[in-house]
């Protein structure tokens, strides 16, 4: 059976091509026929192969243009670069950074979703709870003593927010996840399946493994985005704080007593350990690990796979396991290399 083809989505907002030009700052690169390119509408957005007359696509790099559909009526966002390789039949906006533009323009396409107001009649709401203006409550949601939910949010179905939590405005909640124990910002996005304020994994020394009992919560701030299946366990005694605009990608784990700063992103089953803080605008590669108690500075970049064990200060590029300037790790992995090729070749001299 033939693979389905990709589809783009229609988009909820349509735009002239002028239009789309002077929301990027951009400049139409006239080839032919300027005034009907102005006035040629944008409807969807695609890849470079499968745009067709409508569609708006970006390229990044020129190589990336032999991948441009050669049909009509295609838009293509190119950097100025890239203009005396642009082939002839597109429409072109020559703006700064093209990936961001076109996320950009993909923003004022297709608008996040936006609250209906309505709360269905299936869902178990405290009387005391606090619901803000035009909130969005779906369909077997449990709502807490004492929750305060702010204006223009959106609770999907099968979430359970339990007692004191209190939550921003203009925040979207998405299916199945549950959060106790917590404070969440403004304009947060927090995806299905996500487990907040649950207590961290703290065992007693004796022996006995009783977990110890955690009295502090979880602090997140505005703008900031949880994937879908993460879990960010309240701190013992203090909070467990996520700083503002911090992204979270799906499947990652954060205990407890931690702190992230402002800015950092940390990519798909990253897992932080106990009492780490770390700093402002950091970038946690895929599957990247930090051991407990260990402190990281600001602006630092960890490639995928790292072992974080000790202390790390600020603008470092990390890799490795354990943790160490990138150049060296790539001559450690050089050097295991020769070792390896020398192994095998005195076997088999031996042989």
């Amino acid at each position: 059976m033939p693979a389905a083809k990709p589809t783009s989505t229609s988009a909820k907002i349509s735009l002239s091509v002028a239009e789309a030009t002077q929301l990027l700052s951009g400049r139409l690169l006239t080839l032919a026929d300027a005034d009907n390119q102005k006035h040629h509408q944008i409807t969807k957005a695609s890849s470079l192969s499968e745009a067709e007359s409508g569609s708006v696509c970006f390229a990044n790099q020129a190589k990336a243009l032999s991948h441009l559909s050669k049909a009509a009526g295609v838009v293509c966002l190119i950097g100025e670069d890239m203009v005396n390789e642009a082939p002839a039949g597109p429409i072109y906006i020559v703006v700064d950074h093209p990936k961001d533009r076109f996320s950009a323009l993909l923003a004022a396409m297709y608008p996040p979703e936006i609250s209906t107001g309505h709360i269905h009649p299936m869902v178990d709401i405290s009387p005391d709870a606090k619901i803000g203006q035009n909130v969005q409550i779906d369909s077997f949601v449990q709502i807490g003593r004492g929750v305060v939910l702010g204006d223009n949010t959106i609770i999907k179905s099968g979430v359970v927010i339990a007692d004191h939590v209190v939550i921003g405005h203009d925040t979207l909640v998405m299916a199945n996840t549950v959060i106790m124990n917590a404070s969440v910002g403004d304009h947060v996005v927090i995806g299905a399946g996500v487990v907040i304020g649950q207590a961290g994994f703290g065992l007693t020394d004796d022996g006995e493994n009783h977990l110890v009992t955690h009295i502090g919560g979880v602090s997140i701030g505005d703008h900031s985005y949880i994937g879908p299946k993460c879990t960010i366990d309240r701190g013992m005694l203090d909070n467990t704080i996520i700083g503002a605009r911090v992204m979270i990608d799906s499947h990652c784990n954060i205990a407890h007593n931690v702190t992230i700063g402002d800015g950092t992103i940390m990519c798909a089953r990253a897992g932080i350990a106990g009492s780490v803080k770390i700093g402002c605008r950091n970038i946690l590669g895929p599957a990247v690990k930090v051991a407990d108690h260990v402190t990281i500075g600001d602006d630092n970049l960890f490639v995928g796979l790292t072992g974080v064990t000790k202390q790390v200060g600020s603008n470092q590029v990390m890799g490795g396991f354990p943790a160490v300037p990138v150049s060296d790790f790539r001559y450690q992995v050089a050097a295991l290399r020769r070792l390896v090729r020398e192994v095998k070749q005195k076997a088999k001299e031996r042989t």
